[in-house]
C-alpha cells in the first residue's frame, strides 16, 4: 500500500514552504550581503537595492550557465565563492594571490588551534541579530505614530498574504491556463535548455529555477508560492516608493493596502494575483527603480542610478509591458530633469538617464541575440499577441476606483498649480502628477489608438499600480492641511488607520479564487507517485494537456490516445508498452471531466478539447476492461468521486533497464 498524498495538509506545507522560505532567504538576504559591496548598513532601502540587483545578477549568471550546458547548483556555488573572494581581497586590501592564501592558512590555523573557535563566530553573530532585533524594535516602537504606522503596515502585508496565498496553500492544481507554461519553462532552464518554445524572456523561469534548485522542493510548490509572494512584493513596493517620495509612511500604507487588499474593485484582474506569471514578477521592479532614479536626480548618487538601471533592466529581461511603463516614467522623470535643474547639471544628469535607457534596452535584448546565435525563432503565441489588434476597440469602462484616482490626480494637479512658484521643489508632486496622467491615458485612450489588443486588455494591470500610487499622495497632499496642527503625524496615521479599517468593513474582501485546468486530485496524484516511485522509471497517462508539463523531469507522460492507438490490451504488456514507458504506469481515468464554466473567458477555447476528452474516457474504459480480461498486472493506486488511477507494474529484468537508462529510452 502506497502512501497518498495530502497537498494541504499541515506537515505537507510546513516542510515545502519552510524549505522554501530557507532558500530565499539565503539567495536574496544572505548571499546579498556576502558578495554585494556598499551595504554594510542594514535599511529598508539598501534591501530593495540589493534584492534588485542580486535579482539582475542570478538572471544573467543562468543564462550564461545554461547556454554553457554548466548550470548545476555546484557551479553557482563556485561563481559565488569567487566574488565573496573577490569582495573580501577589496575589502582587506590583499595585493596578490600569495597574499590571500597566507591569509586563509592563518585563519584555518587559528581554527585549527582554538584561537578562532566556529562556537565563538556563531555566539558572535547570534549577538548581533538580537542587537539588530533590539535596534529594529527602537525605532518601531520610537513613537506613538510609528506605532500605528507599523502596525498597520504589518496588517496590510498579512492580510496582502493571505489573500494571494489562501489558494497555493489549499489547492494543489496551479492557477489559471499560463502557469503550466511557467512550470514548463523553469523544469526546461533546470535541464539547461534554453528557449525550447523559442525565443520568450526567461528571466522569471531563471529566476524560478534558482529558487528550486536551493530548496530542493518539487517545482509545482515553487511556482504555487511565488507568485502569491510576486503580489505581496508589489504591495510592499507601493510602500516603498510612494512613503519614500512623500516621507510620509502612511501615504505608503495606502497605496499598498488598496493595492495589496483591495485589488478586486480596482482595474486589476485579481484573479492573476494568485497564479504565476512573469508580467507580475516584472511589476515588482517597475516603482522601485523608478524611486531610486528619481533619488538620483535629487541626489546625484551614482549607486542610485545603477540600482534604477539595473531594475528597469530586470523588467525587460522578463516581460515587455513593464519595461514600456519604465520607460513611460523615465521619460518623465527627464522632463522633470530638463526643466528644473540649471544649465551644466540639467544636460549632464539628462544625458546619463538616456544612456542608462539605451544600456537597459540594449542588455534586455541580448536574450533576443542569444536565441538567434542558438537558431531559435521568435515564440509565435507571444509574437502575434504582440502585434494582434482589433478596430472594435472601445475605451474601459471607469469603475469606482478609478474615479477616485482621478480625484487624487486633481488633488495633486491644484496642488502643483497653487505652488507654481516653487516649481523646482514640486519634483514628487510632478512626477507623481505626469506618471499618473500618462498611463491613466495608455489606459483609456492606448487601446482605441494603437488597435492594440494587448495594449487594450494589459494596460488596466500597470493603471491599477499607478492608480494606487496616485491615491496614497492624493491622501497625503490632503493630509498637509494638518501639518501645522499639534500632535499631526499621529493624527494622519490614525486617519489612515481609520480610513484602511471602514474600507475593509465596508468592503470585506475576500481571498483570490482563481480558475484551475484540472482537479486537485490529479495533481496530487502526480505528487503521490514522485514522491513513492523513482525518478524516470514511471509513466502517467492522461488525456490532459497539463499533465506534461507536471510530470516533465521528475517521470514521463503519454497521452490517452496514444495509449488506444499503440498498444494491444490483449497483448503480453512487456511486449506493447516496450521499455519506453518504464517499470511503473499509472493511467488517469477521469470519472467526471474536468471543465471550466461556461462563463470562464476561454471556456470556447477549451470546448473541443472536452469533447475529445469525453470520447476518450468510453474508448479507455473499454481499453481497461479489455486489459483486465488479458492481464493481471492492473490495480487500483486510488479513487475518489472524479478520478480514478489505475496501475500496471512491469517487471524489467537487469538488461531491459539498462537499455532504458542509456540505450533506447526516451529523450
Amino acid at each position: 500500500m502506497y502512501l497518498q498524498y495530502d497537498y494541504s495538509s499541515f506537515t505537507s506545507q510546513a516542510s515545502q514552504s519552510v524549505r522554501y522560505i530557507m532558500a530565499f532567504v539565503f539567495l536574496f538576504v544572505i548571499v546579498p550581503r556576502l558578495i554585494l559591496t556598499g551595504y554594510k548598513k542594514i535599511s529598508f532601502e539598501n534591501i530593495v537595492s540589493c534584492y534588485i540587483r542580486i535579482v539582475f545578477f542570478y538572471i544573467l549568471t543562468g543564462y550564461l550557465l545554461v547556454a554553457l550546458k554548466l548550470y548545476e547548483v555546484l557551479a553557482i556555488l563556485l561563481v559565488l565563492l569567487a566574488l565573496y573572494i573577490r569582495k573580501y581581497v577589496s575589502e582587506n586590501n590583499i595585493a596578490n594571490f600569495l597574499e590571500l592564501l597566507s591569509v586563509v592558512q592563518l585563519k584555518i590555523l587559528n581554527y585549527a588551534d582554538g584561537l578562532n573557535s566556529p562556537l565563538n563566530a556563531l555566539k558572535k553573530t547570534y549577538s548581533k541579530i538580537l542587537k539588530g532585533i533590539h535596534t529594529l524594535f527602537s525605532l518601531i516602537t520610537s513613537t506613538p505614530q510609528a506605532i500605528v504606522n507599523n502596525l498597520l503596515l504589518t496588517a496590510v502585508v498579512a492580510y496582502s498574504a493571505w489573500l494571494r496565498f489562501y489558494d497555493a496553500m489549499l489547492n494543489a492544481a496551479p492557477a489559471m491556463s499560463d502557469a503550466y507554461v511557467t512550470l514548463a519553462w523553469m523544469k526546461y532552464i533546470d535541464r539547461r535548455i534554453l528557449f525550447h518554445d523559442e525565443i520568450y524572456p526567461q528571466g522569471f523561469h531563471i529566476y524560478l529555477s534558482f529558487i528550486q534548485k536551493f530548496s530542493t522542493i518539487d517545482p509545482l510548490y515553487v511556482l504555487r508560492y511565488t507568485g502569491p509572494l510576486n503580489g505581496v512584493l508589489i504591495a510592499l513596493g507601493l510602500y516603498f516608493t510612494i512613503s519614500g517620495l512623500t516621507k510620509n509612511k502612511t501615504a505608503g500604507i495606502i497605496s499598498a493596502f488598496l493595492y495589496g487588499v483591495c485589488g478586486n474593485f480596482m482595474t486589476l484582474e485579481w484573479a492573476r494575483q494568485a497564479s504565476t506569471n512573469s508580467q507580475e514578477f516584472a511589476f515588482v521592479f517597475i516603482l522601485p527603480s523608478l524611486y531610486f532614479l528619481y533619488k538620483y536626480i535629487k541626489e546625484n548618487k551614482k549607486s542610485d542610478l545603477i540600482t534604477a538601471g539595473i531594475g528597469i533592466t530586470i523588467t525587460g529581461l522578463v516581460h515587455t509591458l513593464a519595461f514600456m511603463l519604465c520607460g513611460i516614467g523615465m521619460g518623465v522623470i527627464l522632463f522633470i530633469v530638463l526643466t528644473e535643474k540649471n544649465k551644466i547639471n540639467r544636460w549632464n544628469t539628462g544625458l546619463k538617464i538616456i544612456i542608462t535607457g539605451i544600456l537597459s534596452v540594449l542588455i534586455s535584448m541580448t536574450p533576443i541575440g542569444l536565441g538567434l546565435l542558438l537558431k531559435k525563432r521568435a515564440n509565435e503565441s507571444a509574437a502575434n499577441y504582440l502585434a494582434s489588434t482589433a478596430n472594435d476597440i472601445l475605451s474601459p469602462t471607469l469603475i469606482t476606483s478609478d474615479y477616485i484616482a482621478l480625484f487624487a490626480i486633481s488633488v495633486i494637479f491644484l496642488f502643483v498649480l497653487f505652488n507654481l512658484f516653487k516649481w523646482n521643489k514640486l519634483s514628487m508632486e510632478k512626477f507623481i502628477l505626469l506618471f499618473s496622467i500618462s498611463t491613466f491615458t495608455l489606459h483609456y485612450m492606448g487601446g482605441p489608438i494603437t488597435k492594440s489588443i494587448m495594449v487594450s486588455s494589459r494596460s488596466g494591470e500597470l493603471w491599477a499600480i499607478v492608480s494606487a500610487a496616485s491615491i496614497g499622495t492624493g491622501f497625503y497632499i490632503l493630509t498637509r492641511i494638518f501639518k501645522h496642527a499639534k500632535n499631526s503625524s499621529l493624527i494622519i496615521s490614525l486617519a489612515g488607520f481609520a480610513a484602511v479599517a471602514f474600507v475593509v468593513f465596508s468592503i470585506n474582501p475576500q481571498h483570490i479564487a482563481p480558475y484551475k485546468m484540472e482537479w486537485n486530485s490529479t495533481v496530487e496524484q502526480y505528487l503521490s507517485i514522485s514522491k513513492n516511485f523513482r525518478p524516470t522509471n514511471w509513466t502517467i497517462v492522461s488525456s490532459q494537456y497539463e499533465s506534461y508539463d507536471l510530470a516533465l523531469g521528475k517521470g514521463y507522460h503519454n497521452y490517452v490516445d496514444s495509449l488506444l492507438e499503440k498498444i494491444d490490451p490483449e497483448k503480453d504488456p512487456k511486449d506493447s508498452f516496450g521499455i519506453d514507458y518504464g517499470e511503473d504506469i499509472f493511467i488517469y481515468y477521469e470519472k467526471v471531466i474536468f471543465q471550466l464554466p461556461q462563463s470562464n473567458h476561454i471556456y470556447d477555447l477549451l470546448e473541443e478539447d472536452y469533447e475529445r476528452r469525453k470520447l476518450e474516457r468510453e474508448q479507455l474504459e473499454q481499453w481497461i476492461a479489455d486489459y483486465k480480461k488479458n492481464n493481471d498486472n492492473m490495480t487500483v493506486y486510488y479513487e475518489d468521486e472524479v478520478l480514478k488511477v489505475y496501475h500496471i507494474k512491469i517487471k524489467m529484468d537487469e538488461e531491459e533497464k539498462n537499455k532504458r537508462i542509456w540505450g533506447s529510452g526516451r529523450v
